[in-house]
């Protein structure tokens, strides 16, 4: 996510005073998938369809949560099923940036439901919308209803329809309120390594800000290409497709790289020391949590020991170093637990060297109070100067970490 261009809008009102936006932060868990479906419903036109291929635009809606079999038997629903007015069908799978499955697992799943669309015909399309719809009209009467078609086109257009659900010409948009670096890098290995289906992949992504009254502004952007193509494979067993990808050896998305010297830590070599130092955190937690950093777009600085996180401040072209993940133990530290460190001083600082106002980094400060170690948690911040360590537990615990990422990505918004 720290490749894209950044934005934050404004509202003027009529006497000329602005007030920048918030946007809500993808870890606050503000709001549920439903509640994004919904929008996406009943504003077809919120999906940026057009952009990809004008074919696919404009939409209507067939319906939602749509009941499908999966390759392993079970059962899936396609959170919005679309059809556009050439007779085009997008499939749409929502995931909030919260959700686990958001990394990796709603690629597989979305290519799960194409499988079983191609299986379709016009007659299946036709029953399921008039039975979301609770209506005696058919699909082509809303296609005419809309202005897009008139009755002379009907056998025209059905016969299309059969004909780009038979070659799964279709458009599979992954829809979220952030979209994880790791399926950036898949969905671009999709479209440039396509299997036997002519169905394009596109992410999505769906920016909330709180406006001033009240209300919500949905600012959609497509995202853009990552630099980093994964080596892969795709397979075709027995008509199940098999996704594939070999592991990034080198910095996650969001990373700052770190010259080329032979004594810098890498990023494998990071999270094998930190658990080893760490027998609370396993593997999967702290490898999790970098990537939670990434795909907040910090940057992660690697150095001879650990590495360092920063803020960014894209509108003055910098960033802050917020805290440090400790890695390997320098000597004489060996059998030492290393805990996540900032010191408060040195944030202040930097914040008033740059001129930007102080409150952020109280918030964050005081945020961060009661996650400190507990012998440091009363009295707090004696001295700003310091070192301060954090509880393991916003790395282990989910409730702990999303407070924890939640004052990281307020803070830096507020840069």
């Amino acid at each position: 996510m720290s490749d894209r261009i950044s934005k934050q809008p404004v509202i003027i009102n009529s006497n000329g005073d602005a007030a920048k936006l918030r946007r809500i932060p993808l870890t606050g868990g503000t709001f549920k998938e439903e509640w994004l479906q919904r929008i996406l419903e009943q504003t077809p036109s919120v999906l940026p369809t057009a952009e990809i291929a004008p074919i696919f635009a404009p939409l209507i809606c067939v319906a939602r949560e749509v009941h499908v079999k999966t390759d392993d038997n079970n059962s899936g629903r396609i959170d919005n099923l679309y059809i556009s007015k050439d007779g085009y069908l997008v499939i749409v799978e929502t995931k909030l940036w919260n959700n686990p499955e958001s990394r990796r697992e709603v690629v597989g799943q979305i290519l799960d439901y194409a499988k079983e669309v191609r299986e379709w015909d016009w007659t299946t399309l036709d029953n399921i919308y008039r039975a979301y719809h609770k209506t005696k009209h058919s699909l082509f009467d809303a296609i005419v209803a809309a202005g897009y078609k008139t009755a002379d086109d009907q056998a025209d257009f059905i016969d299309n329809v059969n004909n780009n659900i038979r070659t799964a010409q279709f458009l599979l948009m992954i829809v979220g309120d952030g979209i994880r670096s790791g399926v950036e890098k898949i969905a671009e290995y999709m479209n440039a390594s396509s299997p036997d289906m002519m169905h394009r992949l596109a992410l999505c992504e769906l920016e909330v800000y709180d406006m001033v009254d009240g209300r919500r502004l949905v600012v959609p952007q497509l995202t853009t290409k990552t630099k980093i193509i994964e080596r892969g494979t795709i397979r075709v067993d027995n008509g199940n497709i098999k996704l594939s990808l070999a592991e990034p050896t080198d910095c996650k998305s969001g990373t700052e790289p770190s010259p080329d010297k032979d004594d810098m830590i890498t990023p494998n070599e990071l999270v094998a020391a930190f658990t080893a130092r760490n027998k609370d955190v396993s593997t999967e937690q702290i490898t999790s949590f970098i990537e939670d950093l990434g795909d907040l777009g910090l940057g992660i600085k690697y150095t001879a020991h650990g590495a360092s996180v920063y803020c960014r401040a894209p509108s003055l072209q910098t960033s802050i170093q917020a805290f440090y993940i400790p890695g390997i133990a320098k000597s004489g530290h060996e059998d030492t637990a290393a805990l996540l460190w900032f010191v408060p001083a040195r944030i202040l600082r930097r914040i008033e060297t740059l001129g930007l106002p102080t409150d952020a980094v109280k918030t964050l400060l005081d945020t961060w109070r009661p996650m400190l170690v507990d012998e440091q948690k009363t009295p707090p911040y004696e001295d700003f100067a310091k070192f301060y360590f954090l509880d393991n537990k916003v790395i282990t615990n989910p409730e702990s970490r999303r407070a924890f990422l939640t004052a990281l990505e307020e803070f830096q918004n507020a840069l």
